[in-house]
């Protein structure tokens, strides 16, 4: 409660809220209320990574400023720099406990002052048997499910075909000795 009231309080400090997830976008909001979004947070900048948290977004009624194409932290950098003036913008950026600094460090060195907020933590799931059959493709969506399948299962099975979202996801496939192609959506 406590801290839904300091959030509140303080989004009107903020010129731009960024989402890199569905599960930021649902663990944001379940913060700060579904609706309405309190008078001082409704004059902000919305920016997204992809299609599928803009989606999540636009079912609280708001349209992200911001939707990077593509669906990397990369390509969010990379499309505020082209389409938003981020000198002097203080901008808050909800995510998981997992450290990523790239983001944030690249919006710093842009002009901008970036406050991240945990809002979410990432865990494993419990450990279950791998089906013995049936499977010909698995799909990595972030270097932690690699880190944590391989972690469970201590290696991919040989003929199951590798699919990586993204290129993060796709590198940490290479590190870990795996071939993989980069799926999109």
């Amino acid at each position: 409660a406590q801290q839904k009231e300091q959030i509140h309080h303080d989004l009107g400090n903020y010129n731009m809220v960024i989402l890199t997830s569905r599960f930021a976008v649902r663990y944001f909001m379940d913060i700060i209320g579904k609706s309405p979004l309190p008078s001082n947070g409704r004059n902000l900048d919305w920016g997204v990574i992809g299609r599928e948290p803009a989606s999540f977004l636009k079912e609280y009624g708001i349209q992200p400023a911001i939707i990077a194409e593509v669906e990397t932290g990369p390509g969010l950098v990379q499309t505020l720099k082209e389409k938003y003036d981020l000198k002097g913008k203080r901008i808050l950026f909800p995510r998981s406990s997992l450290p990523n600094p790239y983001i944030k460090e690249e919006l710093n060195q842009l002009g901008a002052s970036v406050q991240e907020l945990v809002v979410y933590e990432n865990r494993k799931t419990p450990f279950q048997d791998l089906p013995r059959e049936g499977i010909r493709k698995i799909l990595f969506t972030s270097p932690s499910i690699v880190r944590n399948f391989l972690d469970a299962y201590g290696e991919i099975p040989g003929p199951w075909q590798i699919l990586s979202r993204g290129p993060s996801t796709h590198q940490a496939l290479r590190e870990a000795g795996y071939d993989s192609e980069i799926f999109v959506l």
